[in-house]
């Protein structure tokens, strides 16, 4: 779940959003980005982490980017990621990023992150 922290240091007990497996990465939209500026989007790498899984397993994806609405309401953004790890609006755009199989943890070091682009458009 993702929770708000006052500037005074409490933890709000309302939850903004709930019903994530693994949050990773959040960040606001901005105005111009079409009818969600305003809105949190998160990143969310699915259920418990992969872990071992040799160099020749394929990874599942189900990794998923979900918006929260000004009502709490999580809806699905985009999906078929493996392992995204966070999310920044730049230029009214939504860049993820996802390092896919390499996380040393798992035993696989492999150059095989991604980013991607999301546009309100």
């Amino acid at each position: 779940m993702v929770l708000r922290v006052s500037p005074e240091g409490i933890v709000d007990r309302q939850p903004l959003a709930e019903g994530l497996d693994s949050p990773t990465g959040l960040d606001v939209a901005p105005s111009g980005f079409g009818a969600f500026g305003g809105q949190l989007f998160v990143t969310d790498s699915g259920p418990s982490p992969q872990v071992p899984v040799p160099m020749t397993q394929k990874l599942n994806a189900n990794g998923k980017i979900y918006r929260i609405a000004p009502d709490g309401q999580k809806h699905l953004v985009a999906t078929g990621f493996i392992s995204p790890a966070g999310l920044k609006f730049i230029d009214n755009r939504l860049w993820v990023t996802d390092v896919a199989g390499d996380f040393i943890g798992g035993r696989r070091e492999l150059p095989d992150g991604f980013i991607v682009l999301i546009d309100a458009k």
